[in-house]
C-alpha cells in the first residue's frame, strides 16, 4: 500500500473504532441520541471502506487470500448474539423495517432487522480491529483487504438499509424530537 493508501486505512481504523466505541458506550434508555450519533458515523465508514485500497490493490502474503484471518462463522453468530438481542430490545417496537435487498428487483419489500444491522457491522469491523494494534504490516494488509471485502460483500447492505431507517426514524417519524430544545 502506498502512503496515500496507508492514511486511508488508518482514517477506516479511527471511524471503525469509533464505531465500537459508539456501539459499547451507547446509553440503552436515550435511543435517539444513539441513532443520531450513528447515522453520520455509517455514512462516514462507507466513504472510509470505498477510500480503503481496492481488493486488486493490496498485495497479501502468499495464501492470505485463500485464508482469511476471520474467526470461523459460528464464532461470529455466538459472539454476536448477545449484542444483537440487546439492540433489539432497546429499539423495540423500531427494532425491524422493510427494505428492497435489490432496488433493481420488482420482487416485494423484505423485512430487515436494524440491530442485525448494525451488529454485523460490529462484528465485520471488530474483527479486524482485534487483531490490529499487534498486526504486523502484512497481517494489516490482510485486515485491510477483509475490511474491504466484507464491505462489498457484506455490511454495505446492512450500512445503506440502516441509513435508511435511522434517517426515517430521526427525521421522518421525529424520534427523539421531543427531547430537543426549540431554535
Amino acid at each position: 500500500m502506498n502512503g496515500f493508501r496507508e492514511k486511508a486505512v488508518e482514517a477506516f481504523v479511527s471511524l471503525a473504532r469509533r464505531y465500537r466505541e459508539v456501539i459499547e458506550t451507547r446509553d440503552p434508555d436515550d435511543v435517539a441520541a444513539f441513532l443520531r450519533d450513528m447515522h453520520p458515523l455509517l455514512a462516514g465508514l462507507c466513504r472510509g471502506a470505498l477510500a480503503l485500497p481496492a481488493l486488486a490493490e493490496i498485495d497479501l502474503p502468499d495464501g492470505a487470500d485463500e485464508d482469511f484471518t476471520r474467526d470461523e462463522a459460528v464464532t461470529l453468530v455466538e459472539r454476536s448474539r448477545p449484542l444483537n438481542e440487546a439492540l433489539a430490545d432497546e429499539l423495540g417496537d423500531d427494532a425491524y423495517y422493510w427494505d428492497l435487498l435489490d432496488p433493481y428487483d420488482e420482487a416485494d419489500p423484505v423485512e430487515a432487522s436494524l440491530a442485525d444491522d448494525l451488529t454485523d457491522i460490529f462484528v465485520d469491523l471488530d474483527e479486524g480491529l482485534r487483531r490490529w494494534e499487534s498486526a504486523d504490516a502484512e497481517l494489516r494488509r490482510t485486515i485491510a483487504f477483509e475490511w474491504r471485502y466484507t464491505y462489498e460483500n457484506h455490511w454495505a447492505q446492512h450500512a445503506m438499509g440502516a441509513m435508511r431507517a435511522i434517517h426515517s426514524l430521526l427525521y421522518v417519524h421525529g424520534m427523539g424530537e421531543e427531547d430537543e430544545d426549540e431554535f
